[in-house]
């Protein structure tokens, strides 16, 4: 059992000049470091996850005034996943979590990486599968479910879930999806 204080860290990102460390013990902390990297001072620690993180991710820049502040090319959110199977959005500035994303369709899964283009969020899970988030309030979905509720929002409703044929796991067996890779319209997968 890893206590609060202690963690292995799992994740390093860095954004516009900020760390993020991400650990074992769930939790986020992020340092604020200079051109030359000599001095770093921590900034936030955030401790809205249960286990392990494993990634995050910042938000592509806004192509106009952002939602949250009305600043062109602003980033307002960033993303992390874990293994208590769920996501995470995160205000950038205040580093308050906004809202948790789970898929109660993947019971066994736990997310392992994150990609995004401008309308989806795409988490790698531990089974080999790839669950697809829409990042705005339309969804693409035909059936009735819960976002089809009027009023309900429908951001972060899970759209699909991509099954990766058994060719891509030599054993067979469903592998991990340890990293993604979002070049445009094309995804790309790391295991």
């Amino acid at each position: 059992m890893v206590s609060r204080d202690s963690g292995e860290l799992k994740y390093l990102h860095e954004h516009d000049g900020e760390l993020y460390c991400c650990s074992s013990n769930g939790s986020i902390r992020t340092f604020v470091t200079t051109t030359t990297g000599r001095n770093i001072k921590m900034n936030a620690t955030m401790w809205d996850h249960s286990r392990s993180i494993t990634h995050v991710l910042c938000d592509l820049p806004a192509e106009g005034p952002c939602e949250m502040h009305g600043i062109s090319g602003h980033v307002c959110k960033f993303y992390s996943s874990s293994e208590d199977r769920t996501l995470k959005v995160w205000n950038i500035t205040t580093h308050s979590a906004m809202t948790g994303i789970s898929a109660p369709t993947l019971r066994s899964a736990t997310f392992q990486s994150l990609a995004q283009s401008r309308i989806h969020l795409f988490a790698g899970t531990s089974t080999g599968l790839i669950a697809v988030f829409n990042k705005s309030d339309v969804c693409e979905r035909k059936d009735v479910h819960a976002c089809n509720i009027p009023g309900r929002d429908k951001r972060y409703c899970l759209q699909l879930t991509i099954h990766l044929p058994s060719a891509f796991t030599p054993s067979g067996s469903p592998s991990s999806i340890n990293g993604l890779l979002c070049t445009g319209m094309c995804c790309h997968l790391m295991d």
